[in-house]
């Protein structure tokens, strides 16, 4: 298995760096939050890691895996929600592409946890070498 946990941490660090340069005060995690405390929010989560067997004369069996990453971005604003979300995750966004993530998916989604929360969800994919360098697919 490709131990994806550095570069996991490397675009972690990246996305916050550009959020926290815009949003000082916005709370990020690497976890699903359904109903945030903090304002804005953006909630950076891996839900796939899929392996993409190639034929290869090493023992190896992994030598490439597709991942996809859930970006959830939330705003409890009393004017601006929407507006807020959307410069959020066009931040996201511009990061994950110059990495050459695909963008998949970008919509609004009901916060049915608390319907005064604004919540806009991406998703993106990418596939990922042994060397985790990111290829498009």
């Amino acid at each position: 298995m490709i131990d994806i946990t550095p570069l996991e941490n490397q675009l972690g660090e990246e996305i916050k760096t550009a959020v926290l340069a815009e949003f000082p005060t916005a709370f990020i995690t690497d976890e699903y939050v359904p109903s945030p405390t903090d304002f804005p929010c953006l909630s950076i989560v891996i839900v796939g890691n899929t392996v993409r067997s190639t034929a290869s004369t090493s023992d190896e069996i992994e030598n490439y895996a597709d991942l996809s990453i859930e970006v959830n971005g939330y705003s409890n604003r009393t004017n601006g929600k929407k507006q807020e979300c959307d410069k959020l995750m066009a931040i996201v966004d511009g990061v994950l592409a110059r990495r050459n993530f695909n963008r998949t998916m970008l919509q609004p989604i009901p916060n049915l946890a608390d319907a005064t929360i604004y919540r806009k969800t991406g998703r993106y994919t990418v596939t990922v070498g042994r060397d985790l360098k990111l290829y498009r697919r």
